[in-house]
């Protein structure tokens, strides 16, 4: 884990050994509250087309607010709320910039990468334990090919209460096989308690504006949100060399 980088280059050895890189402060204020301004955007417009007054105020690190007191308002509009932030045009604008794509290329040893399978902004609301993904890798979900890397970046400070990601450092070399949890979650593996507690867990305490690079292989887990009134918003996405892309014929 590095916490400043001098080149690109600088994120290869923690992602080999530990499988995962956080880099603090790696974005500037504004390219966050641009994110930021675009979720307070879409609040207000779902407001006004449920015929409700818009949030007083716009304020920068604060947006969840907004976002949890439209939802607990109209639980109705969560759905289409997640589908419209998925679609804003600065989430969608991180994975083109010049230094996210020399990160990539350094960590994959490429320039040929693309995303797969989509940018994303993760709303982890209060108490949602459906939507809890625990101990996996993200191969398991998205496949594509194992060079891959994911790109994941708090728009809020990620405090204990809201259940910041834990990390298994060192989990992208072993073979760890996950178990059904029964649960209600909508991903519903996770690891065995027993295999768990033999893991080197950290939880690095993200905040807005860090980046955390990390392998395709590596093994993490998102902690259920038990604040009562924050969701724990975050963008992310993964870029895959092209090169590698598992690629099957019909017959297969």
């Amino acid at each position: 884990m590095i916490t400043r980088l001098k080149s690109a280059m600088d994120i290869t050895e923690p992602l080999r050994t530990d499988g995962y890189c956080h880099l603090r402060g790696f974005f500037g204020p504004a390219e966050i509250e641009r994110v930021e301004s675009d979720i307070f955007a879409v609040v207000c417009g779902l407001s006004a087309s449920l015929g409700a007054a818009s949030p007083a105020a716009f304020r920068p690190g604060a947006v969840d607010r907004a976002v949890v007191e439209l939802v607990r308002r109209f639980p109705q509009a969560q759905g289409v709320l997640y589908d419209r932030l998925q679609q804003m045009p600065s989430l969608l604008a991180f994975p083109a910039m010049d230094n996210i794509l020399a990160l990539a290329a350094a960590g994959l040893g490429s320039e040929r990468v693309g995303v797969w399978p989509r940018t994303q902004l993760r709303m982890d609301l209060p108490q949602d334990a459906v939507n809890l993904i625990r101990w996996h890798n993200d191969y398991m979900y998205n496949r594509g090919t194992a060079a891959s890397l994911t790109f994941w970046f708090p728009l809020v400070d990620a405090v204990p209460e809201m259940g910041p990601l834990m990390f298994a450092r060192g989990s992208h070399l072993l073979a760890l096989e996950p178990v059904r949890t029964g649960g209600p979650e909508r991903f519903d593996y996770d690891l065995p308690r027993e295999i768990v507690e033999g893991l080197d867990v950290v939880t690095p305490p993200a905040a807005r504006g860090d980046l955390v690079v990390f392998h395709s292989r590596l093994w993490h887990s998102g902690q259920l949100n038990r604040s009562s009134d924050r969701a724990r918003l975050s963008g992310l996405f993964r870029l895959q060399d092209l090169n590698t892309v598992e690629v099957s014929t019909p017959h297969e």
